[in-house]
């Protein structure tokens, strides 16, 4: 009995004030995978943040992805890359990009075997089981600033078949 005030306030998730890019539908496009894409200033300024992007390849197609930090000691990044259903094709914690000494920050390299949209998120490491469809199940993890670049590269096993095939 008596009066009250019921407050409501949303842990995650794709509400006013919460992660408006933690997810698929929610992705920042980054375009065709024809030249580098370059991120200079992404920031997961909350435990439990996501920066989702999205991109297009060509069949065959292998893309270098690397997020270095803006400051030391920065973030301990952590970086997942999904097909367009949410299925994750890869991800990477702690390894360095070639010519890099070894930190805290994520590099991997993925060949895509079919064209179309893909995405690549980044998060603090502690950050790494979200669901990229719904937003859902974010965990504390680092934070901090970073840069993210996406590489296309010339994948040479694909180049030398290529090339045995057309003699």
């Amino acid at each position: 009995t008596g009066a009250y005030t019921l407050v409501v306030t949303p842990l995650s998730g794709n509400t006013p004030g919460g992660d408006p890019d933690d997810q698929i539908s929610e992705a920042i496009a980054l375009g065709s995978m024809t030249q580098d894409r370059i991120l200079p200033s992404g920031t997961i300024d909350t435990p439990t943040d996501v920066d989702m992007f999205s991109f297009t390849v060509t069949a065959g197609e292998r893309i270098a992805f690397d997020i270095d930090r803006l400051s030391s000691p920065g973030i301990d990044s952590y970086l997942r890359v999904f097909d367009s259903s949410g299925n994750q094709l890869t991800f990477n914690d702690d390894a360095a990009a070639p010519g890099e000494s070894f930190t805290y920050e994520s590099y991997v390299e993925y060949t895509f075997r079919i064209a179309g949209t893909y995405f690549v998120a980044a998060s603090g490491y502690g950050n790494g089981s979200y669901n990229p469809i719904t937003g859902a199940g974010d965990t504390n993890g680092s934070m901090g600033g970073y840069s993210l670049t996406l590489t296309p590269m010339v994948d040479i096993l694909l180049v030398v078949l290529i090339i045995f095939m057309a003699t």
